[in-house]
């Protein structure tokens, strides 16, 4: 049979872009064969609904442009034979907002979700199932999202530096880009994992300098502790954050690994999350792995 017969259509409609990139990651995985677009507004998705049926519609409710509710009412406007045939609105203000009623094509969901309960929901509208094959590995926007905001935070504070996000994938091998690694293992009530935070050797040096007061050239051992120290920072920001959450994340020392091309093994099996971020002096990455307790 040819799959590209098989494949069902699924668009992915919110604002956040590494939402979207780890739902895709997600479904891409775990629910093929599938094709996969992406939406980062209601008025974008509104033209891509009237030009294309789907089989599976993920739709935030608050987007710029056009909001989800309206993306809801002109979806309920298609004609039903050319109707999207699945539609799960994903959002974290449902206590707080009145959704419109529906012809019963619609499916709610709170955000963020449970991979696991994301992954089944696509596989029971595809009439799928996933015996032998489910990863105990998670992505969860709410436990990843907390280091990239206090990585952000740190760097600017501690050196003036911004970043930007430059891309998001999960990493096949166990090679890092960086130069200079800082690994700590993370373990709370809900999920254990690890997260790891890389510099390219231009950017640490540049942070070294800024937080030191020195003008390092390379990296030796007794500067490369201050990645220790960065990731401390780190840690102890997002553990804030995540602690409220209910996560309840216990203290952890990071391990340091310098050298170009180095591996890492994180401390449980999953998908590990890149977050690559480009500053004006090089690049740095965010990886993080969880899995279920």
């Amino acid at each position: 049979m040819d799959l590209l017969e098989t494949k069902k259509t699924v668009l992915i409609v919110d604002d956040d872009r590494i939402f979207r990139h780890m739902t895709r990651e997600l479904l891409q995985k775990n629910c093929a064969p599938i094709q996969i677009l992406e939406a980062e507004d209601g008025l974008k998705a509104i033209t891509m609904i009237h030009n294309q049926k789907f089989d599976l519609i993920l739709l935030d409710l608050n987007m710029p442009r056009a909001d989800g509710k309206t993306v809801m009412r002109a979806i309920y406007e298609v004609k039903e034979k050319e109707r999207a045939s699945h539609v799960l609105v994903i959002s974290s203000r449902f206590e707080n907002e009145k959704v419109p009623s529906s012809s019963g094509i619609f499916s709610f969901m709170s955000k963020p979700y449970n991979s696991e309960t994301l992954v089944s929901y696509v596989q029971n509208c595809f009439n799928r199932t996933s015996s032998g094959s489910k990863s105990r590995g998670v992505i969860d926007v709410s436990m990843v999202n907390p280091f990239i905001e206090a990585t952000l935070k740190v760097l600017d504070i501690n050196a003036g530096i911004t970043a930007v996000k430059k891309d998001l994938y999960i990493r096949k091998d166990d090679i890092l880009k960086g130069d200079v690694t800082a690994l700590i293992s993370l373990h709370g009530s809900l999920y254990k994992g690890s997260m790891a935070l890389s510099f390219e050797q231009s950017v640490f040096l540049s942070l070294v300098n800024a937080m030191l007061g020195e003008n390092y050239t390379e990296v030796t051992e007794e500067n490369s502790s201050c990645i220790g120290e960065l990731c401390n920072q780190i840690f102890g920001l997002a553990k804030t954050q995540l602690n409220e959450l209910g996560h309840k994340l216990a203290p952890s020392l990071p391990t340091i690994i310098v050298g170009r091309e180095h591996r890492i093994s994180h401390f449980v099996r999953g998908d590990t999350i890149v977050i690559e971020f480009s500053t004006k002096i090089g690049d740095f990455f965010i990886e993080t792995v969880f899995c279920y307790n």
